[in-house]
């Protein structure tokens, strides 16, 4: 019987040890032995793509403004980590090339554009990259078909997620068909096993979203997916590793599979 390998997917970093979507919340997600890492892209007003999950950035940094309104100079005098608790020392917003350049070389990136105008610079940054492995370790996301669309319109190469909202109607092999490698859907909805193995029988790998808690992690893990964004990636290590579900994945053959699923 083949191993299994769970992926831990650092959703926005350690957002448990560091401000969400900063360097030192990707820094502390790898060392703690993140897989994956899962950060928002938007775009600032003078057209840079930035790190942040919020529309509006007050959430984050006390500023009653959104990520559009402000120029990449301005959005990088705010303190990302304002409201993190305990935290004293100034946290910047990064670009989306900072986390290429620095992660791209060592780990899987799943990035989420979100809002209009940051899908082409996101590929323009793959293709600027492409020499680094790029468009086989990182896969772009969204709930938004017409954003995923884009993207493979402009370069066949990109590789797309679906994100799916809470019990979706979005079939299987609707995201195989429309040309997906990865299905992302609620953990809840996750935790079905069935529903697991017809995305597996497609070649779709499954990441669940979403768990909020341990618990939640825990059951969309029961349901066979290939991995999960976390907030608190050792958490999560700590407990797969326990489960025996960190063997060593099996090495992917040339097609982009693995014990006949897909690498993702």
């Amino acid at each position: 019987m083949p191993t299994r390998f769970v992926r831990v997917v650092a959703s926005r970093g350690d957002a448990r040890s560091a401000p969400e979507n900063t360097e030192r919340a990707f820094q502390a997600a790898f060392a703690a032995g993140a897989d994956v890492l899962h950060v928002d892209v938007r775009l600032s007003k003078d057209g840079h793509p930035v790190i942040c999950r919020d529309a509006n950035l007050f959430r984050t940094t006390g500023k009653e403004a959104l990520v559009q309104s402000l120029t990449l100079e301005k959005l990088q005098q705010l303190n990302a980590g304002l409201h993190f608790p305990g935290e004293t020392d100034k946290a910047q917003i990064p670009t989306i090339q900072t986390v290429v350049r620095e992660w791209l070389p060592k780990a899987r990136l799943v990035v989420e554009p979100k809002g209009n105008g940051t899908v082409m610079p996101l590929v323009k940054l793959l293709q600027e990259h492409a020499h680094e492995g790029s468009f086989e370790r990182v896969v772009a996301i969204s709930q938004d078909r017409c954003f995923l669309s884009a993207l493979r319109m402009l370069d066949s190469r990109v590789r797309v997620g679906q994100l799916l909202e809470r019990r979706s109607q979005v079939t299987n092999a609707d995201i195989k068909f429309f040309g997906g490698v990865l299905a992302l859907p609620f953990w809840e909805d996750a935790a079905d096993k069935s529903y697991v193995d017809d995305a597996h029988r497609l070649g779709l790998g499954v990441y669940a979203w979403g768990a909020e808690n341990l618990d939640e992690a825990k059951a969309a893990v029961n349901g066979g997916v290939d991995g999960v964004l976390y907030e608190n990636p050792s958490e999560l290590l700590a407990y797969l590793e326990e489960a025996g579900l960190r063997a060593e994945p099996v090495a992917v053959a040339g097609n982009g599979r693995a014990n006949g699923r897909t690498a993702w």
